[in-house]
């Protein structure tokens, strides 16, 4: 038993080997490993090999509920989102993301890839 601190700063006794505990501070609050250790004064390996015994799922590392948020982009006239864009413009989500990042319109990416073509002046190398 360790000690925790509660809101008005009264100090409780609080058993952080509690199945029950363990549950409802990660489980119903979605507090993170790092403030359970926090609140019972312990390490994080202590608060994880607790959970593991007792057979609490983690939670995917992140932030949030794990879900990523719908990033919507407007080209032209439509909202649409990184998925949408790579399938319409045929490359994958990172390409996109890495172009959009670099500050590329969406309405470019929607056109497709730009042809290459020889440079004027340029000529392979006569052996």
């Amino acid at each position: 038993m360790y000690r925790s601190q509660e809101e008005r700063g009264t100090e409780i006794m609080v058993d952080y080997t509690d199945e029950a505990t363990l549950q409802k501070l990660y489980v119903d609050e979605r507090l993170t490993v790092k403030q359970m250790a926090a609140r019972f004064y312990c390490a994080e390996n202590t608060v994880i090999w607790w959970m593991k015994r007792y057979g609490i799922p983690r939670r995917q590392k992140g932030k949030g509920s794990g879900r990523k948020a719908k990033r919507f982009i407007c080209a032209g006239k439509e909202a649409l989102t990184v998925r949408q864009i790579a399938e319409r413009a045929g490359i994958c989500e990172s390409t996109v993301r890495q172009r959009l990042a670099r500050g590329l319109d969406p309405e470019e990416l929607l056109r497709g890839p730009q042809k290459r073509g020889r440079r004027k002046g340029w000529s392979p190398r006569q052996r």
